[in-house]
């Protein structure tokens, strides 16, 4: 579980149909919310609301990324990702609304698709992570799950400050 979202995943829980609706989740939540306050980081190293929305747009299509290496290479090396890095050579704090709210629905459609098309053995599958240890397609499928869940939450704390 963690700690700060309070997650747990379910196994059986319908994680295509959650991830796919933070597209919408997101866009609800910063209609007619100006910019300029989307933008706004609160402190220094804390994203802005749509950095976090931005990130977990890519994090969703990183994990989908992931689980398909996975499906087609099982045992394939799973590389990290620095995320801060990431989040600031992509720019994510510079992209318009439009297109951060756009590669959520995306990468939420994506991830829903590929749900679908997984059964039993396709979640034991495993690919090897950073740190040697088996990484199952059910373990990526509950962390993007996780994503979607942590970061809804820090978007939704960032818009009531």
């Amino acid at each position: 579980m963690c700690v700060e979202c309070r997650f747990d995943f379910e196994p059986g829980r319908d994680a295509g149909r959650l991830v796919e609706s933070f597209g919408r989740s997101v866009h609800v939540l910063f209609d007619s919310v100006p910019r300029v306050l989307l933008m706004e980081r609160p402190e220094p190293g804390v994203w802005s609301v749509l950095e976090y929305a931005a990130h977990t747009a890519g994090a969703v299509g990183w994990y989908c990324d992931r689980v398909e290496l996975v499906l087609a290479r099982p045992g394939g090396q799973l590389a990290p990702k620095d995320w801060d890095l990431a989040t600031d050579t992509a720019g994510y704090a510079h992209r318009s609304t439009q297109r951060v709210l756009a590669d959520a629905h995306a990468a939420g459609e994506r991830f829903a698709r590929l749900r679908r098309g997984l059964n039993g053995s396709a979640l034991a599958r495993c690919g090897v992570g950073s740190d040697g240890s088996c990484r199952s397609v059910e373990q990526l499928v509950a962390r993007a799950v996780h994503e979607v869940v942590h970061h809804e939450q820090d978007i939704r704390k960032g818009l009531t400050r």
